[in-house]
């Protein structure tokens, strides 16, 4: 078992109908808005 796994609170035991983990889904998500951001934040500065 990884280590995140682990760590949270809930655990891997909550998975939807296709079989994946829903905490993966929510990691990919929060890793897509982090890098969203970042870019955002980027591309701004880059305006000044």
């Amino acid at each position: 078992m990884p280590q995140w796994c682990r760590a949270s609170p809930v655990g891997a035991r909550e998975r939807n109908s296709n079989g994946v983990p829903v905490l993966d889904i929510v990691y990919v998500l929060v890793a897509v808005a982090a890098f969203a951001v970042i870019g955002f934040v980027a591309w701004g500065v880059e305006k000044l």
